[in-house]
């Protein structure tokens, strides 16, 4: 009877692989996408006349999901948010500044060119590829957290800033994609720095 045991555990992981197998076939990504990514290149806050301002280098990476999305005529969305927090011993920190900033990228077809609206300017920017698109939102200039004045030298602060893919504005059949499938995902950490 002991035998029979062992390849009755044999055959049911046997029957478990090929689920796993037939789900990998029939939802790819769930089971093996990449997804995008965001990764910072360079992070630096200083004091300005205008206050304490901002630059980044952000490289933005999509994944074959929502390069195909694009392609196919639909706009994604991004939101660019830096903070400033306030550190505190014993208990969570504090929001003192915050700044967001929201782009839509969409691609035309007939002109063959990519399209970079960055709502806060209300300025539009054409671009002959996906890179060099990328490479624009990516490039953070002059973004004011906070008035002069505006931290008290007492305090420690920290500064933290990422980009994220808003699937929420993605039409109504990818909605369930953008939350449940991996390679929907823009992945962005927040990047700190003190202040």
């Amino acid at each position: 009877m002991e035998p029979e045991r062992h390849s009755g555990t044999a055959r049911a992981g046997a029957w478990l692989g090929l689920l796993l197998l037939a789900l990998g076939a029939a939802l790819p990504g769930i089971v093996a996408a990449e997804p995008g990514n965001v990764t910072a290149t360079g992070v630096r806050g200083e004091w300005t006349d205008a206050g304490y301002t901002v630059e980044a280098r952000l490289r933005i990476a999509l994944s074959e999901v929502q390069r195909d999305a694009l392609h196919s005529g639909v706009p994604l969305y991004f939101d660019l948010v830096a903070e400033i927090r306030r550190e505190r011993p014993l208990i969570w920190a504090s929001s003192v500044s915050r700044v967001e900033r929201r782009f839509r990228l969409s691609y035309h077809a007939l002109s063959e060119r990519y399209r970079l609206q960055r709502f806060a300017t209300a300025r539009s920017q054409n671009f002959p590829t996906l890179d060099s698109a990328l490479e624009s939102m990516g490039r953070v200039e002059g973004l004011v957290l906070a008035e002069p004045g505006a931290l008290e030298t007492r305090h420690d602060y920290l500064g933290r800033l990422r980009l994220t893919l808003d699937t929420g504005e993605l039409p109504l059949p990818l909605r369930i994609a953008g939350v449940t499938r991996k390679d929907w995902q823009l992945l962005s950490e927040w990047y700190l720095w003190q202040i």
